[in-house]
């Protein structure tokens, strides 16, 4: 008894431990049963009903995620209809001065081409109409090139031969004209005006921006190579030249809606005279990329590959798939810091695009204006990296058969399959964004 009082703590930890382990004994000898009786559907539904009254659940958890869940679906079963509405509509067509104009329903340039030619529809017709819708790009921007070096060589030689008439600028500089201008000493003395009135290239640069809305640079907007041959085109040419000139028209309304909304400004202001580039916010397209993932061989109906780089994949992670195809491409832009949310916007609202990555540095100005006249306002040289997402449910009736399965396999594939068949090369070089080239 006294062993016991001595150690009276260590002999009841002692007990404890052998009604354990007699426990887990017990526990294992009455298992016997538990194979069979979990194997018992009906014991597995009567568990379950136990936890349920036991509310081992948060019921009001489930039915708000569930909720959630319906609300997010229904949100996004509305975006795609406005988008199929909008991918289903041709918005490029120009409006006539009504009210109430609803644009045309998307179509082929010629109608009843693709997918598959007939008799009414002969491909030989496409190569002239599509040369005609591409020129409409151009107008639709109000669209004038740099002078050329010869214009303005020439241009120096005839001020050079002409006697002097005082003043033989054809107005004041652009940045002349605002009250405060800077006047700026040039090295032999003369103020920057009268460098400027005095210069024959600069009278070149000048009116040449009158001319216009936004300059674009040469094969900014560049054609499909079936425009440069006189071989009939096959339908996978057809159908390249066709979804890439449904993109550039996109984009080109992107940039034309934001300067036509800034001359609509302009006008409520008072403005009386015809505005030109030094007006409008975005003002110079230097170049449009399109990756060649549009199906078929041939570069895959690629644009400019080697113009800009684009970005795939993208922080979106979207790839082709059963409901639509991704078209990376990329876009180089001089405009307006301002107005560049409002581009953003618009390409949203004209189909179904996302800018995925930007970068930009500012643009300087000859002060001289020897050179791109913009104006008064800041400028940058802007690069867009966009994904632009096209249902099947509204391309899919264009494509001729050999393309639908393409352009649900992933964008991989279908770059190692545009660079086979010769006549052209994928942009793998094209996966991320580059700097101004």
């Amino acid at each position: 008894m006294a062993f016991i009082k001595r150690n009276l703590v260590m002999v009841i930890l002692g007990l404890v431990g052998l009604l354990g382990i007699g426990g887990a004994v017990w526990g294992a000898m009455a298992a016997g049963s538990v194979k069979e009786e979990m194997s018992d559907p009906i014991s597995l539904v009567r568990n379950l009903t136990g936890m349920k009254s036991q509310k081992l659940y948060n019921s009001d958890w489930i039915e708000q995620a569930g909720k959630r869940s319906q609300e997010e679906e229904r949100k996004l079963g509305e975006r795609l209809k406005a988008v199929e509405l909008r991918q289903a509509t041709n918005a490029f067509a120009p409006a006539p001065p009504t009210e109430g104009f609803t644009a045309p329903e998307r179509d082929q340039i010629i109608k009843g081409l693709l997918p598959a030619e007939t008799a009414t529809a002969p491909r030989y017709r496409f190569r002239p109409a599509y040369k005609a819708a591409h020129a409409d790009l151009l107008k639709r921007l109000g669209a004038m090139t740099r002078p050329s070096e010869d214009e303005l060589n020439r241009a120096e030689e005839i001020k050079a031969r002409a006697k002097p008439t005082g003043d033989a600028f054809s107005g004041d500089p652009y940045e002349l004209a605002r009250k405060g201008a800077t006047v700026v000493t040039g090295g032999d003395g003369s103020d920057r005006a009268t460098a400027i009135l005095g210069s024959a290239k600069a009278d070149v640069w000048l009116r040449r921006a009158k001319e216009g809305k936004v300059y674009v640079d040469p094969n900014a907007l560049a054609m499909h190579h079936l425009a440069l041959t006189e071989e009939e085109p096959s339908l996978m040419q057809i159908w390249q030249a066709q979804m890439s000139l449904w993109i550039q028209q996109d984009l080109v309304l992107a940039i034309a809606r934001v300067n036509e909304r800034a001359e609509q400004r302009l006008a409520a202001s008072g403005f009386e005279g015809r505005p030109w580039v030094a007006y409008v916010p975005i003002k110079r397209l230097l170049a449009v990329t399109i990756a060649g993932v549009l199906g078929g061989t041939e570069g895959g109906g690629g644009l400019n590959v080697n113009a800009l780089r684009y970005l795939f994949p993208s922080y979106t992670a979207l790839d082709n798939s059963d409901k639509f195809f991704v078209v990376p491409m990329a876009m180089r832009l001089v405009m307006e810091p301002e107005s560049l949310q409002e581009l953003m916007t618009e390409l949203a609202n004209v189909g179904f695009y996302n800018v995925v990555h930007l970068n930009y540095d500012a643009e300087s100005a000859d002060p001289m204006q020897l050179g791109f006249v913009y104006g008064s306002r800041p400028v940058i040289n802007v690069n867009l990296a966009i994904e632009g997402y096209y249902l099947h449910s509204i391309y899919e009736k264009y494509m001729p058969a050999d393309i639908k399965s393409q352009l649900s396999n992933s964008i991989t594939a279908m770059e190692r399959t545009a660079a086979e068949g010769g006549g052209g090369r994928s942009n793998q070089t094209g996966r991320r964004v580059g700097g101004r080239d």
